[in-house]
């Protein structure tokens, strides 16, 4: 296996002046922060779907079986780095996997963690210029998919993830004081009326497709490896992905159960898809679009960083890497991401399908296949073992569930 380490090391990514680590509380706002995206405002829609107890229910097993695949995937690391010569690391996700599996697994993976962030780095690219499109009425959709670029650049321009946890902390702000903290002031305020008449009525027939838009919402797990190596301590890491991922749960559970008993989740316009198509019309409705394009144009260079690491791994492999370079590759893949925004503002479909495909697979199915390879059976507990059999369950089931969903509604 170690015939494999030109796929493992990755001293690119540690120059003499600055190892790119930084403290637990940084790399918590990134990995917290990377699970908002425009996921939280569907889910009082979701909610129609499964009723707020069976909904509850089912989102309580998603958040268990999720943490449980990104520690799994982080102990995997730690084994696989006991194993490599010295000097070598394992720092991303298709290095871990090429470590086990040789050169065609580490390219493999990398494709898929390349083609599954950039697309969902398109589809936030879409969801900033749509808002700013609906809310200034002065361009299109795809201009401001070209306009976004200079800005974008810009923030994504910042080497280390350790250094983008202001970005995240002002996007998070955003979020949950401009698009969430703006959703409850309007049923504090009256405009929205609760109706409890369904609230504890479990809908067994769509409660499967809920399920499976629970776990792609909160599979984060493309972040665990980035998030552990940006950690000047990274025996915290598994505090942080634990506590990250538990309390964007409830953030998201708790907006999602509230906003579908007060109306947010179903309302004539596109069936009340997100949030704010059931937001009444005026000046605070726009701040919630606002504050949801500057949260998630803040939150771009976190989601835009594996992809980054993973490019930066292949294409400069050398310590000397000079800082021209690695803007350049980072203008290069921002430049594609505007583009095909702008080129295809139903960029939504590809992007669903390319998370339906590949999240089971690398959120569920590859965790517990390398688990399985790089532990012995002997040093395994019986609730281990169990977790690794349901995990590896789950993988096809999601991957099911997605592709009814998608079949059905296209």
């Amino acid at each position: 296996m170690e015939g494999n380490a030109r796929h493992v090391g990755t001293e690119s990514m540690l120059p003499q002046n600055h190892d790119g680590r930084g403290s637990s509380r940084s790399a918590f706002f990134n990995f917290f922060k990377s699970n908002f995206g425009a996921g939280v405002l569907a889910m009082p829609h979701a909610f129609t779907w499964a009723g707020v107890v069976g909904g509850c229910v089912v989102y309580a097993v998603a958040v268990v079986l999720c943490v449980c695949s990104q520690l799994m995937l982080l102990k995997c690391k730690h084994h696989a780095q006991a194993r490599c010569r010295e000097g070598a690391l394992v720092s991303s996700y298709p290095s871990l996997v090429g470590h086990v599996f040789g050169p065609a697994g580490y390219r493999i993976t990398a494709v898929m963690v390349i083609v599954t962030q950039l697309a969902f780095c398109t589809g936030w690219v879409i969801i900033v210029a749509d808002n700013l499109a609906i809310t200034t009425q002065w361009a299109t959709t795809q201009t401001f998919s070209l306009l976004a670029f200079p800005l974008l650049l810009l923030l994504s321009s910042v080497r280390w993830l350790a250094d983008l946890w202001v970005l995240s902390l002002l996007g998070l702000l955003a979020y949950c004081v401009g698009v969430m903290g703006s959703s409850y002031y309007y049923i504090l305020a009256g405009d929205l009326h609760y109706d409890p008449v369904d609230a504890g009525v479990v809908h067994w027939g769509t409660l499967p497709k809920f399920a499976g838009t629970a776990m792609h919402g909160l599979e984060a797990i493309l972040m665990v490896l980035p998030v552990e190596d940006s950690m000047a301590k990274p025996q915290h890491a598994p505090w942080v992905i634990f506590f990250g991922l538990t309390i964007y749960a409830l953030f998201s559970v708790v907006f999602g159960t509230v906003g579908y008993m007060y109306g947010l989740g179903d309302c004539v316009k596109d069936s009340g898809a997100v949030v704010t198509d059931c937001l009444p019309s005026g000046a605070l409705t726009t701040v919630v679009r606002l504050s949801l394009a500057s949260a998630i144009l803040l939150s771009f260079p976190v989601i835009l960083f594996p992809v980054s690491e993973i490019a930066e791994e292949i294409l400069f492999p050398s310590q000397q890497t000079s800082a021209v370079r690695r803007t350049l590759l980072r203008c290069v893949e921002v430049f594609l991401t505007c583009i095909i925004a702008c080129l295809c503002p139903n960029f939504s479909i590809f992007s669903d399908i390319v998370g339906t495909l590949m999240v089971p697979i690398v959120g569920f199915v590859l965790p517990s296949v390398l688990y399985l390879k790089l532990l012995p059976q002997e040093d395994k507990k019986i609730s281990d073992m169990i977790v690794e059999v349901i995990l590896l369950a789950c993988g096809p089931l999601l991957l099911v569930l997605g592709v009814y969903s998608l079949l059905k509604h296209s």
